[in-house]
């Protein structure tokens, strides 16, 4: 083979350096590193010096997507024990250049085993038509203006708005350096300006359903709205839109999505000096359900554990951590060491934990056998590990709300593997953690 053209003398022109390195896509062979996920095409070289050479490439990769039915030597696949691999093409190398060069997708995978050499011939011609056609109308104004043109198209899809914000806010350049907001010559926008489009973009997303629910839960529009959410806020953290959105997000909320924005939404309010915030938090944690909480915990607490010491926040953690609270009576896969560490600060959360502590309720089985242990929780979780030496006694016993409050708590080691055994063991490890915990006070 020759010496690669990637390394060779640079031809005058970039998009005869473009084409030079275009024709050495074959030779991608980036891998895949875990499962389910993709092949970051773009981390290998050749790609990468495609997106470093920048806009002027993308006529070359446009027809390299569009042309180009050469395969690399890349393989995806959804999982090891699933026979299927696909061998990626040299079109999705190109096309991981130009969307990373235009900072816009414009192919979304279905699943983690999609992806655009799985789509045929039909597909890559329908993208490529679509990135030209974007080209066409947008290559010649800076990429602030695109965005902004996006997001104010009211024809754009979901997707196009969040890609659009994401760009303004971005501080991040193609070729890796950091500076300034990408759309700080925007500030002058009226009429809208950017923080009105993207208010108006959120009630859009906020409204917008999905398939039935009894069908699929479509979580899509909501996360759309969230990401926009987060564009407003880092675009203009003082902005008096930001009320209005929490507003509207009050008024719809219906899971962890919700809570997980609207726990960043006021945090980040109440931090830009916004004095109804909290007041606002307050009111909203006493009301939502232990199922809208789920998997939003170290959003939904943020505020609280920022401003431990606010009399308002004291009054509402003891309200929902209290004994008859829903927040106390939260599942106990919702909690974890790291989320526990960093409540401490709040009292209601200590005598939470003390309470727990104490707490017989079976909520699991524990299984000990050989060398390993299994957690067979009463919701149909489980959870299974490696023990350490020396081995636990072999059996099987009921595994309580205070043992995994209790396995969160104490520190990997020996004292730890101590919980992974007979009752009156474990009992003798948590009378000790009650001990410690009752002494820091």
């Amino acid at each position: 083979m020759p010496a690669p053209t990637i390394d060779a003398p640079a031809p005058r022109s970039i998009d005869a350096q473009a084409r030079a390195i275009i024709d050495e896509l074959d030779d991608v062979d980036a891998r895949q590193w875990g499962q389910p996920g993709g092949v970051d095409l773009a981390s290998d070289r050749r790609v990468a010096a495609l997106i470093a050479l920048g806009e002027p490439a993308v006529p070359a990769l446009i027809d390299a997507l569009e042309r180009d039915e050469r395969l690399t030597r890349s393989v995806h696949f959804w999982r090891d024990f699933s026979r299927h691999r696909s061998v990626l093409g040299a079109h999705e190398a190109a096309y991981a250049a130009l969307a990373a060069i235009l900072q816009q997708d414009f192919f979304r995978v279905a699943s983690t085993g999609d992806d655009l050499s799985g789509r045929g011939p039909a597909g890559r011609e329908e993208l490529a038509r679509r990135v030209r056609a974007y080209w066409t109308r947008m290559g010649s104004i800076p990429l602030h203006q695109r965005a902004l043109a996006t997001l104010a198209d009211d024809s754009a899809s979901l997707d196009e708005w969040v890609d659009a914000a994401q760009n303004i806010v971005s501080t991040r350049r193609p070729d890796g350096s950091v500076g300034p907001m990408a759309g700080e010559p925007l500030r002058a926008q009226r009429a809208p300006s950017v923080s009105e489009l993207l208010a108006r973009r959120i009630e859009r997303a906020l409204v917008t359903r999905g398939r039935p629910p009894e069908v699929f839960v479509d979580y899509a529009p909501r996360i759309a709205a969230s990401r926009l959410t987060a564009a407003l806020q880092e675009w203009e953290p003082r902005s008096s839109l930001l009320r209005v959105v929490t507003e509207r997000w009050l008024a719809t909320q219906t899971d962890e999505v919700s809570a997980n924005c609207l726990g960043a939404l006021l945090d980040a309010r109440d931090a830009a000096g916004d004095a109804g915030a909290i007041d606002e938090y307050a009111r909203w944690i006493a009301g939502i359900s232990p199922e809208q909480a789920r998997g939003a915990m170290r959003a939904l607490l943020a505020l609280a554990v920022r401003r431990a010491s606010d009399a308002r926040i004291v009054r509402a953690t003891n309200v929902v951590l209290s004994e008859r609270g829903w927040l106390s009576d939260t599942h106990d896969s919702n909690w974890s060491e790291e989320l526990f560490a960093a409540t401490e600060a709040l009292p209601a959360m200590r005598a939470f934990v003390q309470r727990r502590l104490r707490e017989q309720r079976e909520i699991g089985v524990l299984s000990v056998q050989q060398a390993q242990f299994e957690l067979r929780y009463q919701d149909g979780g489980l959870f299974v590990s490696g023990t350490t030496t020396p081995a636990p006694p072999q059996g099987r016993w009921p595994w309580r709300a205070c043992d995994e409050i209790a396995r969160m708590l104490v520190p990997p080691g020996a004292e730890r593997d101590q919980l992974f055994g007979p009752v009156a063991q474990r009992d003798a490890v948590i009378t000790r953690l009650l001990a410690r915990r009752a002494a820091r006070r």
